[in-house]
């Protein structure tokens, strides 16, 4: 794998949104490495000079799905706000900031997390049973939680946000710009009516 971080930062996004694309679109026993070397421009023995096997590409694709997300989330200081909402905003603006560098990153994703072959479903539940806790950890730690009316359960409104999310995003099948764009639009107008019904009426 060391040899694949020496490639350009080009060759490196073209090959990794190529198995973000076959791996999104198939199952694991059917995704094809010829397709995504096809799909990336390279011959399919380079795939396996850069990765040994083809189970070691489909998780170092998930690793990198999440150091994208833990370096944006860094970088916009996600952490530090402390409306649940603002913070929310935020973390979907980052989401889609990804989304439209990697378009099949999100298919990829939703396939991974159903995924049982038994060749890598040992791996595919630690990886869940991490990103969720990850998840609920970055959604509501020091979150201000004065500005919501007493009987919300804040653990049970992340999991509603986030079957929300995966369900707008489930209608579509291509991820571009207008895809996107409705997405975030649709997913700024819900956060306002839930903001309008959870929040105490002097932090609205």
């Amino acid at each position: 794998m060391e040899v694949f971080h020496e490639l350009s930062d080009e060759k490196r996004l073209r090959i990794i949104n190529a198995g973000y694309k076959i791996f999104g679109a198939n199952s694991y026993s059917k995704a094809s490495v010829s397709d995504i070397a096809k799909e990336a421009g390279i011959a399919k023995s380079m795939v396996f000079h850069y990765f040994r096997t083809k189970k070691e590409f489909y998780f170092f694709l998930m690793d990198h799905c999440f150091v994208l997300f833990i370096e944006t989330f860094s970088n916009l200081k996600v952490m530090e706000i402390t409306d649940f909402f603002k913070r929310i905003e935020t973390y979907s603006q980052a989401e889609m900031s990804i989304l439209r560098k990697h378009p099949n990153l999100f298919k990829f994703i939703m396939r991974f997390y159903y995924e049982r072959d038994p060749e890598v479903l040992e791996g595919v539940m630690e990886v869940i049973t991490k990103s969720l806790s990850l998840g609920m950890t970055m959604t509501l730690d020091g979150v201000d939680t004065t500005k919501f009316k007493s009987d919300v359960d804040l653990e049970q409104l992340a999991k509603m946000i986030r079957w929300m999310g995966e369900g707008l995003s489930n209608q579509f099948t291509v991820f571009d710009e207008t895809a996107l764009d409705v997405i975030e639009r649709e997913m700024t107008s819900a956060m306002k009516v839930l903001k309008t019904s959870l929040y105490k009426e002097e932090f609205i």
